[in-house]
């Protein structure tokens, strides 16, 4: 028996509850009329709107709840509304409506076509599988182990163009820098051909051509689901929304809730265009707008409402906020990353008791030196979707190598692990060459300085290599004697390692290589020895994976701004926001060149983050890095409106010394293009992005 008898006794029952919808929510609660998108802004109450709106069909416009279909972004968002609905409306009498996310439906969709073609599945890879798979696939076309960050682009950029529905040959353009993308994506498909395998881009790729080919299947689902809600709209792939375009039809029912401006996810292949194109898919088709923030304080509102307000691909809307005015945002400039994780653990320790802190930032390895400082301290925290690796990643591994030459001159397996990351022309010929002579347990760079006095010695080598090969010995026989922190810096220069990823990476490989570095030297800041740094690198994984356990209720957590969206805390602070982190070098380049896309998409990224903040918000930067000078990131002055400050900064005329270029003079300023024209003593004008050059120079 339905509990309410008109909309406002649903009203009064949330009431009851302490949930109040205003006049912007109840109209998108109420209006079942045809197919709507909501644009919910940040803390609007979206699963709330979208739980009542289900309440609202079953109870009153008396539709059947097995009727109505609820697609979520994940499998936790699904049982968290399905969660939600029960706590407020479920009464065990009545069925409860579908909460799936688009997998699973599409799952079902090839359940129920093999079903009727009297056939079973392919076997489904699960991503451990996938990976195995892969790796292998790729050992086997290029005769060595693939890297697991090598790995993760690849396995990335196959999602990505199963999502956008590529052809073959855009999937052949994917991802340039590394050659053996296509090659090896071309196996994995005919792998799973001749395996009977499937992963879970081709369950979307797969439903999506069943219904396409086969109406019968397609009218058993329309049917059966002529109402359909789609959560997080703007986190949907392309292929995700020509599936729904499909189910929908001409007559289906259609609620989509989404946010062009908090979609962060185009790196999987999130299709927010899609948003901007809703009323063209759908012709009629309303757009209702939910933009009291109901979360944030005003000042926190109204500099973010202000700060997404210039991206350009988007929707107006006007964010509002019904809390109080609240604490000012706070921008905290320090002198180095090592003050900057002292302040905040001083900082996490006064946290109250009773509130939530959490520490947001864009790539994972800046939670590494924090969680290693809080645990020390003894401080509980909570670090979220952190995969304890380590030990595994392959910068970390490098370094382990070249410790295992520093003990051990002659071992050759560590010599040929790296002896091509040490800028020293040491061909694949000449390391066999040490393999082969290497019976007497002589010092691999003994063995490599007889060879140099040949006349065979590799073509590839130049003048000076013997000075270099001797200073290697040099520098690799005295790592271990120093500090942990200055041995990594003697790795780095010393040795060549930083010029060898500079090298062979570029993008998102160079800087997670880069980040994993940054948090290596972090956390070797605060080991006194050898042994004990390596002691705490065989600690870390257990660390983060004691203070990753879901369920427990914790004051303090450390996120990346992605794991971090649909959460919300008292206090957030933000930290390594600088330029060529956030917004990334990529997105800087690109938009020099006039390609605002990624741009926007980072700035959506920072809009998230602030977002999060209920309370209090504070950004926290340092002016250096690794031994260089850092600009604050450029969005730090978008949402506040303030000159930046803490920022090393040029004035034309002045006069600079570069670490490779040398002494030169300000020509020019382009604050534009974020970039400044210098002329060098010796090399001439050169014009630098601003970021790069204030790494890399002193005032004199």
């Amino acid at each position: 028996m339905a509990r309410f008898s008109d909309a406002e006794g649903l009203y009064r029952h949330l009431e009851q509850n302490g949930i109040h919808l205003n006049l912007q929510q109840r109209q998108a609660v109420e209006d079942c009329s045809g197919r709507l998108l909501l644009l919910a802004v940040p803390g609007a109450g979206k699963t709330t709107v979208l739980v009542t709106r289900l309440a609202y069909m079953i109870y009153l416009r008396k539709i059947r709840p097995e009727n109505i279909l609820t697609l979520t972004f994940s499998r936790e968002a699904a049982r968290d509304m399905a969660g939600r609905y029960q706590n407020l409306f479920g009464d065990g009498l009545e069925p409860t409506p579908k909460f799936s996310t688009i997998h699973s439906f599409c799952y079902r969709v090839l359940w129920v076509y093999a079903q009727k073609k009297g056939s079973q599945l392919p076997q489904l890879l699960e991503d451990s599988q996938r990976a195995k798979a892969i790796m292998e696939i790729y050992q086997g076309l290029n005769g060595e182990r693939m890297p697991d960050e090598l790995y993760e682009q690849v396995s990335t950029a196959m999602s990505y163009g199963k999502n956008l529905m590529y052809t073959k040959e855009e999937m052949s353009g994917l991802l340039p820098q590394c050659p053996a993308f296509f090659p090896v994506f071309l196996r994995y498909e005919q792998f799973k051909r001749e395996q009977n395998f499937f992963d879970y881009d081709d369950m979307l790729t797969f439903a999506f051509t069943a219904l396409k080919r086969y109406p019968s299947l397609l009218e058993f689902f329309s049917r059966h689901y002529p109402f359909v809600q789609v959560d997080e709209a703007q986190d949907t792939s392309l292929l995700q929304h020509e599936i729904i375009r499909l189910l929908v039809g001409k007559e289906g029912r259609l609620f989509m809730v989404g946010d062009e401006d908090q979609s962060i996810y185009g790196f999987r292949g999130a299709c927010p265009e899609a948003l901007l194109r809703f009323q063209e898919t759908y012709p009629g088709g309303k757009i209702l707008k939910a933009e009291e923030n109901f979360r944030s304080t005003q000042e926190i509102v109204s500099h973010a409402a202000r700060f997404i307000g210039i991206n350009r691909s988007r929707y107006p809307k006007n964010m509002t906020a019904c809390r109080e005015q609240g604490e000012k945002i706070q921008k905290t400039f320090l002198d180095n990353m090592e003050q900057q994780y002292s302040y905040l653990v001083a900082a996490l320790s006064q946290v109250p008791k009773g509130e939530t802190a959490a520490v947001l930032y864009r790539n994972n390895d800046s939670g590494l030196p924090l969680a290693d400082m809080l645990d020390r301290e003894k401080i509980p925290f909570y670090i979220r979707d952190h995969q304890p690796a380590l030990l595994r990643h392959f910068v970390t591994v490098d370094m382990l190598h070249f410790l295992r030459l520093y003990r051990n001159p002659s071992d050759v397996e560590s010599f040929l692990r790296v002896y091509y990351r040490m800028n020293a022309y040491i061909s694949r010929e000449d390391a066999e060459f040490v393999r082969r002579n290497s019976d007497r347990g002589e010092n691999v760079f003994d063995i490599l300085l007889l060879k140099s006095q040949q006349a065979d010695f590799s073509e590839n080598s130049k003048g000076g290599n013997t000075a270099r090969l001797q200073f290697l010995k040099f520098a690799v026989a005295q790592l271990g004697d120093l500090p942990p922190a200055k041995m990594l810096e003697s790795m780095e220069t010393d040795l060549g390692y930083l010029e060898f990823l500079r090298f062979r990476y570029s993008g998102t490989a160079l800087d997670s290589a880069l980040y994993k570095l940054g948090a290596l030297k972090s956390m070797a800041g605060n080991c006194s020895s050898l042994e004990q740094f390596l002691s705490r690198l065989e600690e870390m994984d257990k660390v983060i994976s004691s203070h990753s356990q879901r369920g427990i209720p914790h004051t303090i957590t450390l996120s990346t701004i992605h794991s971090s969206k649909g959460l919300e805390f008292d206090r957030v602070f933000l930290i390594d926001m600088l330029e060529g982190q956030l917004p990334s070098d990529e997105a800087i380049e690109r938009q020099i060149n006039g390609d605002m896309a990624l741009m926007e998409e980072e700035a959506r990224l920072f809009y998230v983050a602030v977002t999060r903040a209920k309370n209090q918000l504070e950004i926290v930067s340092s002016a250096r890095s690794d031994g260089g000078m850092v600009m604050p990131s450029r969005f730090i002055q978008r949402l506040t409106g303030e000159d930046k400050e803490g920022e090393f900064s040029l004035a034309v005329g002045e006069r600079v010394k570069h670490r490779y270029f040398g002494k030169g003079t300000v020509l020019r300023l382009d604050e534009e293009n974020h970039s400044v024209e210098i002329k060098f003593d010796r090399f001439g004008v050169k014009t630098l992005s601003t970021k790069v050059a204030l790494a890399n120079f002193q005032r004199l």
